[in-house]
């Protein structure tokens, strides 16, 4: 899949992409796996094409290098909300 490849050797993901019935958490658990513990991901589109906690879990292991999210899953988000590490 042209997906998988990206993320396993692409350095700044960024995901611009329209949310439809199919798009939810495109980028959850499965791909962050996938990705570079070099990489960075951002999200300029949707918040809910990342999966959130997911994303939390994958920076907390190190197993990205960082994000930057523009939108997120609840706008506007809570103040109470967890932050990468």
């Amino acid at each position: 899949m042209v997906l998988e490849a990206l993320l396993r050797t692409t350095d700044f993901v960024v995901v611009a992409a329209p949310l439809t019935p199919e798009t939810p958490h495109l980028i959850g658990e499965p791909q962050l796996a996938l990705m570079k513990a070099t990489a960075y991901l951002t999200d300029v589109a949707r918040g809910p094409l990342v999966n959130e906690s997911a994303l939390l879990s994958a920076l907390k292991e190190r197993q990205i290098a960082g994000d930057g999210l523009d939108v997120w899953t609840e706008e506007p988000p809570p103040t109470a909300r967890p932050t990468s590490p």
